[in-house]
């Protein structure tokens, strides 16, 4: 009897230790659950904690440092595009991307007006080497014709129809030249060389080549031509002062 009692007192002890653990209703425990610890700890934030209206809540906006380097980025895989339009592996995997239509074309259009230009720098050397080799010929012809009037005193003693067929051959050079260059070695040479080879030209051709001459030495020439009976007179007329721009050549009278 004593043991029973003893067993409903303890069972008695422990229905009140339980019931004084569990809070009143209406009373807030000193301790907070567990279960409201864990709701109370911060959570990571993936989106930014001010939204921008112009972008969306999880993309940042871009920074524009980084604009220069994305562009410059984007500019080298365009020239290596155009570099390689036909690149097949970098464009399978996804390095390259496809060149449309409008690229392509303006490619083609690209490289047409790069051999167009390559082909003139071509010509424009060819006529640098035509003109180079011409002013050579020039100058030879120069000289020649410098060595024959240093001759020209001594050419008294030679046949008449030596002289006359050397003359024909250099008419028949002039006339075949064009005015401009004929012009640049007549400004050169002396008068009593000049007038013979100027009496046999073309009244036609030699006008041009006069009007393309300088005007000193082509006023020179037409005095020396209107005077051509008397070699005095053409010495006169090549050592004589060029005239002012309003003054004529005087002509002495004939005898």
């Amino acid at each position: 009897m004593p043991a029973v009692i003893l067993g409903a007192m303890g069972l008695l002890a422990l229905k009140l230790l339980a019931w004084t653990a569990e809070p009143s209703p209406g009373h807030i425990p000193a301790a907070a659950p567990l279960f409201a610890q864990a709701a109370a700890k911060p959570q990571n934030k993936t989106g930014p904690e001010i939204f921008d209206p112009e972008t969306t809540g999880s993309v940042p906006a871009p920074d524009p440092k980084k604009e220069p380097e994305k562009k410059e980025a984007e500019a080298k895989a365009e020239a290596a595009r155009a570099a390689n339009p036909n690149n097949k592996a970098g464009i399978m995997n996804g390095s390259v991307q496809p060149m449309s239509p409008a690229e392509k074309a303006i490619l083609e259009r690209l490289g047409e007006r790069r051999e167009e230009l390559e082909g003139r720098m071509r010509e424009l050397e060819m006529r640098e080497r035509l003109l180079n080799s011409a002013e050579k010929k020039l100058d030879g012809r120069v000289g020649d014709l410098k060595a024959l009037e240093e001759k020209s005193g001594g050419s008294a003693g030679k046949p008449a129809v030596e002289e006359a067929k050397a003359i024909k051959n250099l008419v028949i050079m002039y006339e075949a030249m064009k005015p401009k260059d004929a012009a640049r070695v007549f400004d050169r040479l002396g008068l009593d060389v000049l007038v013979p080879v100027v009496q046999q030209m073309n009244p036609r051709k030699m006008s041009e080549v006069l009007a393309a001459m300088s005007p000193d030495r082509a006023e020179k020439l037409t005095v020396a031509l209107a005077t051509s009976g008397r070699s005095a007179n053409v010495e006169r007329v090549a050592n004589e002062a060029p005239l002012t721009g309003n003054e004529l050549p005087a002509i002495a009278p004939q005898r």
